[in-house]
């Protein structure tokens, strides 16, 4: 949000600070002691070094999530000491929809304790374990009510990288740095004091920033519900710019700084690209922060790198796409876990879109190779956890192959299936009905049958719900000669051991004189056969050479005239 004060030069950039709109009320006055919890949560992992941090976590298994178990809204207010490494938080929630239980669930981490749970400033029972609390709201409530209740609370900052005198502060949604209901948000307005030297942007739009008193308090507030709230904190140097009707933000180390352009050009090209593909970016504005934290990944407006991302430009803008098209897969539409990971699938593929060009450039084709080479090599025939059962992160080495690189195979798939109209539009009709809501595979599954009339049912059902892949093999492969050409028949048998899969199988026949036809064979059985003529003799046929199917390859795949055909892995058939 640009402001009358922001200095423009003659290029058109802007220099921050930015000054004040309007005064946010402020948080408490500092505590002289803060009462300091207990370890950091065994069950926040740290980041993957491959992708980036976890955008969502699924609620322990004890704390089952519901779809929308009930509404809820934050006026949080927060002062950071980052020279102790200590917050204090004031968390005014607002409860709609009350459950049938009279019980509000929170998460908080064991670093920060609960001063007190209040309503109308009267204290209310609640219990803690772990980061864990829950409040008894029997005596004041009825089911189906609103609520109105307090948390004050202060401690230790979650995460290592947040100890006494680190150089920022850096709070994702999933490290529970304040009360959170399993994952459910609703909209929230966020107060950050910190001292004044410091720099802070959040998961939110920015509605104002003041100092005084040697405080900087800046207010933000979020514009649906569904997104949780991730804030970073640092001595940045913040350069913005006007692109497209919303304004960009880099927040850098002050050595740095020189990339802010860079990262600026990269960022509004890549809003630019996806605009037209899922319609218009959800935010008016996006921030790019530099941090020094074990992870770094996209929230809502707002990506966190690492400052060794800037040394890969290939990588970089891998990074950048996939972080970017979250504020799409998991901001606009909010994550819902209990139906598997399906953002990081959409990311995944999103950046694949970007960085690949067309799905039949070279690069498209070798990294469809490369995840197929590590599916045969690390799941094999026994297969791994279904795409919608991957509801957390750990072992990062199958749920990240499954989640990610499975998941936005499937789409690729999809794509092939449905045409690039229907599929676009069904990403653009996904988007338009889930907007502000909790979504899932089941959305996605009917959005895409919305915009291309067909019952996609048997498509999501086998790749979703489906741990293994098919296996394909050549089989009975014979030419004869016929009147003005050639006759090629034989079968592709489907050889894993689970039931068949309905595929359309991509087959490519070249011929002596140096043609090469397209065919393909469609399969609802185990084996599928064909009889095809052709101009010329058959010299070689070869299943989906440019990895258009997710499968199980093997050396049964392709059938050379005058070899013999390998055997048939009998042991793979059921």
């Amino acid at each position: 949000m640009m402001t009358p004060s922001m200095l423009i030069s003659e290029a058109g950039r802007i220099s921050l600070p930015l000054s004040p709109l309007r005064l946010p009320a402020s948080v408490d006055a500092p505590v002289d002691r803060v009462s300091l919890g207990a370890a950091r949560p065994a069950h926040v992992p740290a980041r993957p070094p491959e992708i980036g941090a976890p955008k969502r976590l699924v609620a322990p298994e004890d704390l089952p999530l519901n779809r929308e178990p009930f509404r809820l809204s934050h006026d949080l207010r927060v002062r950071l000491y980052p020279d102790r490494g200590e917050m204090v938080g004031d968390d005014r929630m607002v409860i709609s929809r009350l459950p049938y239980d009279q019980q509000a669930n929170f998460l908080l981490s064991p670093e920060l304790s609960v001063r007190d749970v209040t309503i109308d400033g009267a204290r209310v029972p609640y219990r803690r374990e772990d980061d864990r609390i829950e409040v008894d709201l029997r005596d004041v409530a009825e089911a189906g009510d609103s609520v109105r209740l307090r948390v004050r609370y202060d401690g230790r900052l979650p995460g290592k990288e947040n100890g006494p005198g680190a150089s920022g502060t850096y709070l994702y949604d999933e490290s529970w740095w304040h009360p959170s209901h399993h994952g459910v948000h609703g909209r929230a307005r966020l107060t950050v004091s910190m001292p004044a030297e410091w720099t802070a942007t959040a998961s939110a739009g920015e509605q104002s920033t003041e100092v005084s008193g040697g405080w900087r308090t800046t207010c933000w507030e979020t514009p649906w519900a569904g997104a949780g709230l991730s804030l970073a904190a640092a001595r940045y140097d913040v350069t913005a710019e006007e692109r497209d009707g919303r304004q960009l933000r880099a927040f850098l180390f002050p050595g740095s700084s020189a990339n802010a352009q860079r990262l600026i050009d990269k960022s509004a090209g890549i809003i630019r690209y996806f605009t037209p593909l899922f319609g218009s970016y959800p935010y008016d504005h996006l921030d790019i922060a530099e941090s020094n934290t074990e992870g770094a990944g996209g929230v809502p407006s707002l990506i966190l790198f690492q400052p060794g991302e800037l040394t890969d430009e290939e990588g970089l803008d891998d990074f950048l796409a996939h972080e970017l098209s979250h504020n799409w897969w998991a901001g606009a539409l909010a994550g819902y876990t209990a139906d598997g990971l399906w953002y990081e699938a959409f990311a995944e593929y999103s950046a694949n879109l970007y960085t690949r060009g067309s799905k039949d450039s070279p690069r498209a084709v070798r990294e469809r190779e490369a995840v197929l080479s590590r599916w045969h090599d690390e799941i094999g025939a026994p297969g791994a956890t279904p795409l919608r059962e991957v509801r957390s992160y750990d072992p990062w080495e199958e749920k990240s192959l499954v989640a990610y690189y499975k998941g936005a195979f499937v789409l690729d798939m999809l794509r092939d299936r449905l045409g690039d109209d229907a599929f676009f539009g069904g990403l653009r009709t996904f988007v338009q009905q889930q907007r502000g809501h909790f979504t899932s595979w089941s959305d996605a599954q009917s959005a895409f049958e919305s915009a291309s009339g067909e019952d996609l049912s048997t498509f999501f059902g086998q790749w979703l719900d489906r741990g293994d892949a098919p296996s394909l093999a050549l089989q009975q492969v014979h030419t004869t000669a016929v009147p003005g050409g050639w006759q090629l028949d034989g079968a592709v048998q489907q050889v894993q051991s689970g039931d068949p899969y309905d595929l359309d199988v991509p087959v490519i026949v070249k011929t002596r004189d140096g043609q090469v036809f397209r065919k393909s064979l469609p399969m609802g059985d185990r084996q599928g056969t064909f009889s095809w003529t052709l101009p010329a003799p058959p010299t070689e046929v070869q299943i989906d050479p440019e990895s258009r199917l997710f499968r199980l390859k093997n050396d049964q795949e392709v059938w050379i005239a005058g070899q013999a055909p390998p055997p048939v892995t009998l042991s793979m058939q059921s």
